[in-house]
Protein backbone atom coordinates (compact mmCIF):
# COMPACT_ATOMS: atom_id res chain seq x y z
CA UNK A 1 0.00 0.00 0.00
CA UNK A 2 1.12 3.44 -0.72
CA UNK A 3 1.48 6.01 1.64
CA UNK A 4 -0.55 9.47 1.43
CA UNK A 5 1.85 11.97 -1.27
CA UNK A 6 3.64 9.01 -3.26
CA UNK A 7 3.86 8.89 -6.88
CA UNK A 8 2.86 5.86 -8.90
CA UNK A 9 3.58 4.87 -12.16
CA UNK A 10 0.76 3.74 -14.50
CA UNK A 11 2.91 2.60 -16.62
CA UNK A 12 4.70 0.09 -14.41
CA UNK A 13 1.22 -1.63 -14.20
CA UNK A 14 0.42 -0.99 -18.07
CA UNK A 15 -2.22 1.00 -17.98
CA UNK A 16 -3.33 2.76 -20.73
CA UNK A 17 -0.34 1.54 -22.53
CA UNK A 18 -0.07 -1.04 -25.76
CA UNK A 19 0.85 -4.75 -25.61
CA UNK A 20 4.50 -5.23 -25.55
CA UNK A 21 4.68 -6.67 -29.05
CA UNK A 22 4.47 -3.08 -30.27
CA UNK A 23 7.98 -2.25 -28.69
CA UNK A 24 10.52 -0.36 -30.29
CA UNK A 25 10.50 -0.58 -34.01
CA UNK A 26 13.92 -2.00 -35.71
CA UNK A 27 15.94 1.49 -37.81
CA UNK A 28 16.55 0.70 -41.15
CA UNK A 29 18.47 3.29 -43.65
CA UNK A 30 16.33 3.32 -46.27
CA UNK A 31 12.44 2.90 -46.82
CA UNK A 32 12.08 -0.58 -48.20
CA UNK A 33 10.64 -1.08 -51.61
CA UNK A 34 7.11 -0.40 -52.25
CA UNK A 35 7.12 1.74 -48.71
CA UNK A 36 6.38 5.29 -49.05
CA UNK A 37 8.13 7.90 -46.87
CA UNK A 38 6.97 10.29 -44.51
CA UNK A 39 9.53 13.05 -43.73
CA UNK A 40 9.08 16.51 -41.75
CA UNK A 41 6.40 13.89 -39.57
CA UNK A 42 4.90 14.54 -36.24
CA UNK A 43 2.77 12.60 -34.54
CA UNK A 44 -0.90 13.47 -33.56
CA UNK A 45 -3.25 12.83 -30.44
CA UNK A 46 -4.95 10.84 -31.76
CA UNK A 47 -1.72 8.39 -32.71
CA UNK A 48 -1.93 9.41 -36.36
CA UNK A 49 1.51 10.51 -38.17
CA UNK A 50 1.34 13.92 -40.39
CA UNK A 51 3.92 14.82 -42.97
CA UNK A 52 5.13 15.23 -46.51
CA UNK A 53 4.93 11.89 -48.55
CA UNK A 54 6.73 10.53 -51.35
CA UNK A 55 7.44 7.63 -52.99
CA UNK A 56 3.77 6.19 -53.01
CA UNK A 57 1.35 5.43 -56.21
CA UNK A 58 -1.67 7.27 -54.72
CA UNK A 59 -0.22 10.46 -53.55
CA UNK A 60 2.12 13.01 -55.28
CA UNK A 61 5.56 13.59 -54.07
CA UNK A 62 5.36 16.38 -51.68
CA UNK A 63 1.95 16.08 -50.86
CA UNK A 64 0.41 16.85 -47.14
CA UNK A 65 -0.97 13.80 -45.67
CA UNK A 66 -1.98 12.16 -42.55
CA UNK A 67 -2.47 8.56 -42.16
CA UNK A 68 -4.33 6.87 -39.48
CA UNK A 69 -3.22 5.97 -35.77
CA UNK A 70 0.14 3.73 -35.92
CA UNK A 71 0.80 0.39 -33.62
CA UNK A 72 3.53 1.94 -31.38
CA UNK A 73 6.27 4.58 -30.45
CA UNK A 74 7.02 6.27 -34.22
CA UNK A 75 10.76 6.25 -34.67
CA UNK A 76 12.76 8.07 -36.76
CA UNK A 77 14.33 5.49 -39.62
CA UNK A 78 12.12 2.86 -38.88
CA UNK A 79 8.75 1.76 -40.64
CA UNK A 80 5.41 2.49 -38.79
CA UNK A 81 2.46 0.62 -39.14
CA UNK A 82 -1.08 1.65 -38.92
CA UNK A 83 -3.62 0.10 -37.30
CA UNK A 84 -5.21 -0.92 -40.48
CA UNK A 85 -2.10 -2.36 -41.64
CA UNK A 86 -0.42 0.45 -43.98
CA UNK A 87 3.12 0.70 -43.94
CA UNK A 88 5.56 4.01 -43.65
CA UNK A 89 8.82 4.74 -43.15
CA UNK A 90 9.57 7.53 -40.84
CA UNK A 91 12.13 9.28 -41.88
CA UNK A 92 15.05 10.46 -39.72
CA UNK A 93 13.91 14.25 -38.04
CA UNK A 94 16.37 16.73 -39.13
CA UNK A 95 17.16 14.79 -42.15
CA UNK A 96 16.97 16.78 -45.70
CA UNK A 97 13.59 15.55 -47.02
CA UNK A 98 13.45 15.11 -51.11
CA UNK A 99 11.54 18.83 -52.26
CA UNK A 100 8.86 18.29 -53.83
CA UNK A 101 8.91 17.78 -57.82
CA UNK A 102 7.81 20.23 -59.78
CA UNK A 103 6.47 19.05 -63.08
CA UNK A 104 7.35 21.79 -65.11
CA UNK A 105 5.18 22.12 -68.43
CA UNK A 106 6.87 20.77 -71.71
CA UNK A 107 6.81 23.52 -74.32
CA UNK A 108 4.83 23.33 -77.26
CA UNK A 109 7.18 23.00 -79.96
CA UNK A 110 5.79 24.82 -82.79
CA UNK A 111 5.44 22.59 -86.15
CA UNK A 112 8.22 22.68 -88.49
CA UNK A 113 7.08 24.44 -91.86
CA UNK A 114 8.53 23.69 -94.93
CA UNK A 115 8.28 26.69 -96.93
CA UNK A 116 9.22 25.36 -100.51
CA UNK A 117 5.85 23.01 -99.90
CA UNK A 118 3.66 25.72 -98.71
CA UNK A 119 4.75 28.11 -101.22
CA UNK A 120 4.10 25.52 -104.05
CA UNK A 121 0.42 24.90 -102.48
CA UNK A 122 -0.25 28.40 -102.69
CA UNK A 123 1.19 28.75 -106.62
CA UNK A 124 -1.64 25.81 -106.41
CA UNK A 125 -4.38 27.49 -105.51
CA UNK A 126 -3.79 30.96 -106.70
CA UNK A 127 -3.76 29.03 -110.75
CA UNK A 128 -7.01 27.29 -109.70
CA UNK A 129 -8.87 30.37 -108.66
CA UNK A 130 -7.41 31.96 -111.85
CA UNK A 131 -8.70 28.89 -113.98
CA UNK A 132 -11.87 29.47 -111.90
CA UNK A 133 -12.14 32.83 -112.92
CA UNK A 134 -11.69 32.58 -116.72
CA UNK A 135 -13.85 29.79 -116.86
CA UNK A 136 -16.67 31.54 -115.60
CA UNK A 137 -16.16 34.35 -117.82
CA UNK A 138 -16.18 32.18 -120.49
CA UNK A 139 -19.35 30.96 -119.55
CA UNK A 140 -21.05 34.35 -118.89
CA UNK A 141 -19.72 35.13 -122.40
CA UNK A 142 -21.06 31.99 -124.21
CA UNK A 143 -24.31 32.71 -122.23
CA UNK A 144 -24.00 36.89 -123.56
CA UNK A 145 -23.57 35.39 -127.08
CA UNK A 146 -25.88 32.84 -127.28
CA UNK A 147 -28.81 35.09 -125.74
CA UNK A 148 -27.28 37.73 -128.64
CA UNK A 149 -27.83 35.06 -131.43
CA UNK A 150 -31.26 34.08 -129.88
CA UNK A 151 -32.48 37.95 -130.06
CA UNK A 152 -30.68 38.34 -133.80
CA UNK A 153 -33.14 35.23 -135.06
CA UNK A 154 -36.36 37.03 -133.34
CA UNK A 155 -36.19 39.88 -135.25
CA UNK A 156 -35.24 38.17 -138.40
CA UNK A 157 -38.32 36.05 -138.29
CA UNK A 158 -40.18 39.14 -137.70
CA UNK A 159 -38.85 40.95 -140.66
CA UNK A 160 -39.74 37.96 -142.57
CA UNK A 161 -43.02 37.48 -140.86
CA UNK A 162 -43.46 41.26 -141.53
CA UNK A 163 -42.62 40.93 -145.33
CA UNK A 164 -44.92 38.10 -146.20
CA UNK A 165 -47.57 40.04 -144.97
CA UNK A 166 -46.86 43.45 -147.04
CA UNK A 167 -46.38 40.81 -149.79
CA UNK A 168 -49.73 39.20 -149.35
CA UNK A 169 -51.34 42.30 -149.06
CA UNK A 170 -49.78 43.82 -152.20
CA UNK A 171 -50.57 40.41 -153.91
CA UNK A 172 -54.24 40.42 -152.46
CA UNK A 173 -54.49 43.92 -153.85
CA UNK A 174 -53.24 43.33 -157.38
CA UNK A 175 -55.54 40.67 -157.57
CA UNK A 176 -58.03 43.10 -156.74
CA UNK A 177 -57.24 44.97 -159.09
CA UNK A 178 -56.86 42.54 -162.02
CA UNK A 179 -60.31 41.38 -161.28
CA UNK A 180 -61.87 44.91 -161.13
CA UNK A 181 -60.13 45.46 -164.62
CA UNK A 182 -61.56 42.47 -166.15
CA UNK A 183 -64.85 43.17 -165.06
CA UNK A 184 -64.93 46.35 -166.29
CA UNK A 185 -63.63 45.26 -169.49
CA UNK A 186 -66.73 42.41 -169.50
CA UNK A 187 -69.00 45.04 -169.31
CA UNK A 188 -67.42 47.32 -171.62
CA UNK A 189 -67.46 44.52 -173.91
CA UNK A 190 -71.28 43.36 -172.69
CA UNK A 191 -72.37 47.09 -173.76
CA UNK A 192 -70.51 47.05 -176.90
CA UNK A 193 -72.09 44.23 -178.18
CA UNK A 194 -75.18 44.80 -177.22
CA UNK A 195 -78.16 45.70 -179.52
CA UNK A 196 -79.98 48.83 -178.69
CA UNK A 197 -83.24 48.58 -176.10
CA UNK A 198 -81.09 45.23 -175.09
CA UNK A 199 -81.53 44.16 -171.33
CA UNK A 200 -78.17 43.84 -169.67
CA UNK A 201 -77.84 42.83 -166.29
CA UNK A 202 -75.07 44.43 -164.65
CA UNK A 203 -75.27 42.18 -161.48
CA UNK A 204 -73.86 39.50 -163.67
CA UNK A 205 -70.73 41.52 -163.75
CA UNK A 206 -71.08 42.97 -160.10
CA UNK A 207 -70.50 46.55 -161.58
CA UNK A 208 -70.70 49.06 -159.57
CA UNK A 209 -70.05 47.12 -156.47
CA UNK A 210 -67.01 47.30 -154.23
CA UNK A 211 -67.35 44.67 -151.97
CA UNK A 212 -70.62 42.48 -150.86
CA UNK A 213 -70.85 44.61 -147.91
CA UNK A 214 -72.06 47.35 -149.94
CA UNK A 215 -74.30 45.02 -151.37
CA UNK A 216 -76.18 45.08 -148.03
CA UNK A 217 -79.61 46.86 -148.05
CA UNK A 218 -79.28 50.29 -146.55
CA UNK A 219 -80.15 51.05 -142.98
CA UNK A 220 -81.50 54.28 -144.16
CA UNK A 221 -83.16 55.06 -147.64
CA UNK A 222 -81.11 56.63 -150.48
CA UNK A 223 -81.65 60.68 -151.21
CA UNK A 224 -83.63 61.22 -153.89
CA UNK A 225 -82.61 63.31 -156.34
CA UNK A 226 -83.90 64.68 -159.79
CA UNK A 227 -81.68 63.84 -162.47
CA UNK A 228 -78.99 60.96 -162.56
CA UNK A 229 -75.44 62.61 -161.68
CA UNK A 230 -73.10 63.91 -164.25
CA UNK A 231 -71.02 60.22 -165.25
CA UNK A 232 -73.57 58.26 -164.11
CA UNK A 233 -75.32 56.11 -165.99
CA UNK A 234 -79.77 55.34 -166.08
CA UNK A 235 -81.27 52.54 -165.77
CA UNK A 236 -84.91 52.71 -166.88
CA UNK A 237 -87.84 49.85 -166.25
CA UNK A 238 -85.75 48.15 -163.92
CA UNK A 239 -86.44 45.40 -161.47
CA UNK A 240 -84.11 44.41 -158.31
CA UNK A 241 -83.86 40.44 -158.75
CA UNK A 242 -83.32 37.48 -156.00
CA UNK A 243 -79.44 38.16 -155.73
CA UNK A 244 -79.89 41.79 -154.67
CA UNK A 245 -79.30 42.61 -158.22
CA UNK A 246 -80.72 45.13 -160.94
CA UNK A 247 -82.31 44.42 -164.38
CA UNK A 248 -83.22 47.46 -166.60
CA UNK A 249 -82.21 49.50 -169.50
CA UNK A 250 -79.60 51.52 -169.44
CA UNK A 251 -78.33 54.75 -171.07
CA UNK A 252 -76.00 57.77 -170.27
Amino acid sequence: QAKPGATISLGLFGFGQQQADAGTPKKVSEAPKGVPTLSRWRQNRDGSISGSISGSISFKDGDSVTTSPIKGKPVGGSVATTVSGSRYYLEPLGASSPARKVTKPTPKKEPEVDWFKARQEAAAKKRQAAEEKRRLAAEEKKQQLAEEAEARKQAAEEKRLEALARAEAKRKEAEEKRKAELEKKQVEKAIGSAKPGATISLGFFNFGQKSEESAQPATTAPKKVSSAPRGVPTLSKWRQNRDGSITGLISG
